[in-house]
């Protein structure tokens, strides 16, 4: 029973081959080719189109990749691949195309998110067709990875700065969060007491590969109720730099947050020559020209670096959109393509 709604994709899949990539005839991965065995009893799988997770869309068999009928129209144009690591079938547009790797993601290397407590990236990394480990610390040898998200800022110090440095010049990709690039600079005494960072900080022994030299913070002050509300005491806003940035569908100067005035946030100045300016702090007072990085790529070496000031708030659902690319972009050093 379990097949009968699935059937009539191998007449229709035939129909679509041309722009679904993906053939009825023949399995999407063979057992030959997969990274390990494939499971060979039926067994339904999610489908991940796109980043957005389809559950139980698909039914792979020996190989064989059967999906739903009524997810035909959204797999036209797309790469469809069937990963045995995560046992999903993964569409998306940036493998399309007559040269794509009908088998595999071009880096097979797990991603590792460095988290304390529950990771907060899993299901976006495995939307991209990665496989996400996670960690409370930065582990020595950072080569079995390749990408490294770093959200956790207890496991970050000064003392790990150079093993990253080197890690991104060897070809890897590194995801940085908000306030972490501070604990890379200083170690928290030195940055002052309690929690709260200081407005201002300049990162010298950083600048060179992480490629901004200056950061400071809006910030907010719950007891005395002060508060420096964004930009020159105006409040202000993340809107983008590009337009379709890193390969989203975003327009240039879309919003994609507004600071609430109830959080410290982190900016970025001073950036170098390579520098690639995603998104950027705009005060909501016109007459303030200053501009702040909220997001940027910066390649180094062989490998890259993505900072994000916010990666996710509640109601700004495009701030997350841009976060999504940036890892894409940090693990394979190319943008989404979703046209």
């Amino acid at each position: 029973m379990l097949r009968k709604k699935y059937y009539f994709v191998i007449l229709l899949l035939t129909l679509f081959a041309s722009t679904a990539a993906i053939s009825a005839a023949q399995p999407v991965v063979s057992p030959a080719a997969a990274p390990k065995p494939v499971v060979l009893a039926a067994h339904p799988v999610d489908v991940v189109i796109d980043g957005s997770i389809v559950k139980n869309g698909a039914i792979v068999n020996r190989g064989e990749v059967y999906v739903l009928v009524s997810l035909l129209g959204r797999l036209q144009g797309k790469s469809v691949v069937y990963n045995p690591e995560l046992d999903r079938v993964i569409a998306d547009s940036a493998t399309a195309g007559p040269n794509a790797n009908r088998t595999a993601r071009p880096n097979t290397k797990p991603v590792l998110e460095v988290v304390m407590g529950e990771p907060q990236y899993r299901e976006l990394v495995e939307g991209l067709g990665f496989v996400h480990n996670a960690s409370v610390a930065v582990p020595q040898q950072l080569q079995s990875y390749s990408c490294i998200i770093l959200n956790n800022a207890n496991a970050v110090s000064p003392k790990i700065a150079e093993r990253l440095k080197k890690y991104v010049s060897d070809g890897g990709g590194l995801v940085l969060l908000g306030s972490i690039p501070l604990f890379l600079e200083a170690d928290r005494q030195s940055l002052g007491e309690g929690t709260r960072l200081p407005r201002d900080i300049n990162l010298p022994g950083i600048a060179d590969w992480f490629g901004c030299a200056e950061a400071f913070s809006i910030q907010y002050d719950s007891i005395f109720g002060r508060r420096w509300q964004g930009i020159d005491g105006v409040p202000a806003a993340i809107v983008t730099s590009l337009n379709r940035p890193l390969g989203t569908s975003l327009g240039n100067q879309t919003l994609i947050f507004r600071y609430n005035g109830n959080q410290d946030y982190t900016m970025l100045t001073t950036p170098d020559e390579f520098c690639e300016i995603i998104a950027n702090w705009q005060s909501e007072n016109t007459e303030v020209t200053e501009r702040p990085i909220a997001a940027f790529v910066h390649p180094y070496g062989s490998g890259r670096i993505y900072w994000q000031s916010v990666a996710d708030a509640p109601n700004y659902p495009k701030l997350r959109e841009l976060f999504r690319a940036g890892v894409y972009r940090a693990i394979t050093g190319t943008n989404l393509d979703l046209k």
